[in-house]
């Protein structure tokens, strides 16, 4: 008889045991769960914020090239009106249309936010794929050729550097 008991007392304490494991085992899921949950939150209110900060910076420089295209605008209209006083009127009505056009790209900058912008950018890329990849093409180069004069205006270009070696050359010689 004292092996019956123990038994029980063994099987019990077994029992006990495995139901003490699937408790641990089920708190520790849980826990798994909410941490899970927390750091799902935590990624979203990230994302968030870094989707907020990007639309707020593309805004920004929206802006700063609409302005500089409002600039634009104004040269070609006071070009116009500068040829319609020296009576060159053919050119002065192409500059005028020319600044029309330009103030359109203007307003349709100003009036858009970003988010609108990259729709419309988007349906063009799905319309006409061929004017898109022109169209980035042709503003690449413009880019590109925009960065070339920037750089050779502030006195980075290659003339300049080449200058700046044959004087570090002359001075060495000279030590």
């Amino acid at each position: 008889m004292a092996t019956d008991s123990s038994k029980q007392s063994a099987s019990s304490g077994s029992t006990s045991a495995k139901d003490a494991a699937k408790e641990v085992v089920s708190e520790a899921r849980g826990t798994a769960k909410e941490l899970g949950r927390e750091a799902m939150d935590e990624a979203r209110s990230t994302l968030g914020y870094v989707q907020e900060q990007a639309r707020m910076s593309v805004d920004d420089g929206k802006d700063q090239v609409a302005t500089q295209i409002s600039g634009l605008a104004q040269a070609f209209r006071k070009s116009s009106d500068e040829l319609r006083h020296q009576e060159m009127g053919r050119l002065a009505d192409q500059s005028e249309w020319l600044a029309e056009r330009i103030d359109g790209l203007h307003r349709y900058l100003a009036d858009r936010d970003s988010t609108e912008l990259l729709d419309d950018l988007r349906s063009v890329a799905r319309r006409r794929p061929g004017l898109f990849l022109g169209g980035m093409a042709a503003l690449g180069f413009a880019a590109a050729r925009f960065l070339h004069s920037s750089d050779a205006s502030s006195g980075s270009g290659y003339q300049s550097r080449s200058a700046r070696t044959h004087f570090d050359r002359e001075t060495a010689e000279q030590s």
